[in-house]
């Protein structure tokens, strides 16, 4: 590289012009990913299915109002700011369900 640019330099200036016309920048992009792919989880996961109210009682067009959580993964190795909600949801054992209205 720094020979490269002493023999642009040591150069007269119509020759530079030359030279640098030629040049293509040498920014990497092999590390930039160009292959996309879909979201592995369906679209009907998001639906809401008829199914469900039959399954557990309720009408479709007034749906219930109750939201349960539970935690089934480990919080090791996860930012402070999730395991503060998770203390605050009172989820610190796995599979402890918390009941929101």
């Amino acid at each position: 590289m720094a020979g490269i640019l002493r023999s642009i330099v040591q150069r007269p200036p119509g020759r530079l012009q030359m030279v640098t016309k030629g040049v293509e920048p040498l920014v990497c992009t092999d590390w930039i990913r160009h292959k996309f792919t879909k979201s592995r989880i369906p679209d009907k996961v998001f639906q809401p299915s008829p199914e469900d109210h039959e399954k557990y009682g309720g009408d479709p067009q007034q749906p219930h109002k109750l939201h349960i959580v539970t935690r089934i993964k480990s919080t090791k190795r996860r930012p402070y700011w999730e395991k503060d909600i998770i203390k605050m949801l009172g989820l610190q054992k796995v599979r402890n369900c918390f009941s929101h209205l």
